[in-house]
C-alpha cells in the first residue's frame, strides 16, 4: 500500500546554457565522461574506435576525469585497470587518439562536450546517469549501452541511440552513423534537447518535489 512519488533531476547550470552546434564541432571527436573505473567501459569504446579509425583517420576519444597516465593520481582509480587500458591503447594503435582531460568543472565539461560529435556511455551498469542527461541538454548526440535506467532517459533512434552492452559492434555501427550523417546527428540533437528539458526542467522538478511532500503530509494528517 505504499505510495511512489517520481521526481526528475536538475542538472548543473552550464548544461542549460551551452549549446552544441553541428557546424562548429569536431566531426570525429568522441566524448567520454569518466574512464578510470572498469564499470564505465572505456575499454569497450577503445575497441569500437580501433575499428572506426580504418574509415575515419582523425577519430579520437576525449576523456574527462582522472588521467590514467598520471601516476600521482593513481590512488583515485584502479591501477590494474589503468595498466590494462594503457596496454590496450597501444595494442589498438590508438596512441595519441585517446586524450585525457583531467577532472573538469561543470562549465569546462559542457564546453568540451560541445566541441565533440558524439557522447558515448558504455557502462556495464547505470542507474540514471547525469552525464547522459547533461550531454542531451546541450544537444550533443548520445550513444549509450542499454543498461539500468538509461532506456527511461533515451528513446532509441529518436533522441539518442541505444546498443546492447554485450554487442559492442553495434556501438561501432552507431558511431559510424553519427559520423557519416549530418541529418541523423542534427535530428537526434534536436529531439534530445526537447525531451530532456521536460525531464530536467528546474520548474517541473521543483513542482514535482513540492507536490510529493504535499501529498505525503496530507496522508499523515
Amino acid at each position: 500500500n505504499s505510495n511512489y512519488y517520481h521526481c526528475g533531476e536538475i542538472m548543473r547550470d552550464p548544461f542549460y546554457q551551452i549549446h552544441w552546434d553541428y557546424k562548429k564541432c569536431d566531426k570525429q571527436r568522441i566524448f567520454f565522461s569518466q574512464g578510470s573505473k572498469h564499470l564505465k567501459g572505456l575499454h569497450i569504446l577503445i575497441g569500437a574506435v580501433k575499428e572506426l579509425v580504418k574509415k575515419y583517420e582523425d577519430a579520437k576519444i576525449v576523456v574527462a576525469g582522472e588521467d590514467i597516465y598520471s601516476y600521482k593520481n593513481r590512488k583515485f582509480g584502479d591501477k590494474f585497470y589503468w595498466r590494462y587500458l594503457r596496454k590496450l591503447i597501444e595494442k589498438s594503435g590508438l596512441a595519441g587518439k585517446v586524450i585525457f582531460l583531467g577532472v573538469l568543472d561543470a562549465t569546462t565539461m559542457a564546453k568540451e562536450m560541445a566541441k565533440s560529435a558524439v557522447f558515448v556511455s558504455a557502462s556495464a551498469c547505470e542507474n540514471s546517469p547525469n552525464s547522459v542527461c547533461e550531454a542531451m541538454l546541450i544537444g550533443l548526440p548520445v550513444i549509450a549501452s542499454d543498461v539500468g535506467g538509461v532506456s527511461d532517459i533515451i528513446t532509441h533512434k529518436v533522441d539518442g541511440l541505444l546498443y546492447p552492452f554485450n554487442s559492442p559492434y553495434m556501438l561501432t555501427h552507431y558511431i559510424d552513423c553519427l559520423f557519416s550523417s549530418r541529418d541523423v546527428a542534427i535530428g537526434i540533437s534536436q529531439n534530445a534537447k526537447v525531451s530532456i528539458r521536460k525531464k530536467c526542467s528546474p520548474e517541473i522538478v521543483v513542482s514535482e518535489v513540492i507536490s510529493a511532500y504535499d501529498n505525503i503530509l496530507s496522508d499523515k494528517i
